[in-house]
């Protein structure tokens, strides 16, 4: 399996850019070893892929093709990699893409409706499927922040490790929470984790 792994992170996904990118073997190494603990404690029994971006910006997100970590990311200490990757890993376990679009698809087939009955009223979809759909991500988020907790609990990190890795990350990126946002609020967050038994 690990293999396996250091092969897909050799070649770069896609949807990020350069599909020639090959991560410097040191950051392969500490990337497979993060991804294989987490996986023991996430979803033991699949193996998603993992790919690695060269931007600089710290970010994870869940691709067609797999997860998909920059470089920036590796900036942050383990547990808090160990945290986005399990947090990544569980938005796929959930299979919340697939709700978020079935979310999306129902917003715009009732603003089609809307539409007949009202001409012109089916442009609102533009507006009004962001809004709900976004505010509906927010609660995957919080899924998916908590069995990213529970998976770190399993690797031995403690509850007090895993909001500070939550703040770590705050300390880097913008805050969420707003009406337009697809994440809670970092203080959302920490108190869904600090809630979590």
């Amino acid at each position: 399996m690990k293999k396996l792994l250091i092969i897909a992170l050799i070649v770069l996904s896609g949807c990020a850019g350069q599909k020639n990118y090959i991560a410097p073997e040191d950051l392969q190494l500490r990337a497979v070893n993060l991804y294989q603990q987490v996986h023991k404690c996430i979803r033991p029994t699949q193996n998603t892929p993992l790919y690695l971006s060269p931007e600089k910006e710290p970010n994870a997100f869940l691709s067609e093709d797999g997860i998909v970590v920059t470089e920036g990311m590796f900036a942050f200490d383990d547990n808090t990699i160990r945290f986005v990757l399990a947090h990544e890993i569980a938005h796929e376990k959930l299979s919340h893409a697939q709700a978020r679009q079935g979310v999306s698809w129902g917003v715009t087939g009732a603003m089609m409706i809307v539409n007949v009955v009202v001409p012109g009223a089916g442009l609102l979809n533009h507006v009004v499927n962001p809004a709900i759909t976004n505010n509906y991500s927010k609660k995957q988020e919080t899924e998916a922040d908590v069995a990213a907790y529970r998976a770190c609990l399993c690797m031995g990190m403690t509850k007090e490790e895993v909001i500070q890795s939550l703040r770590s990350i705050e300390a880097a990126t913008e805050d969420g929470g707003g009406f337009w946002d697809k994440h809670p609020s970092w203080n959302d967050r920490i108190k869904s984790i600090n809630e979590a038994p």
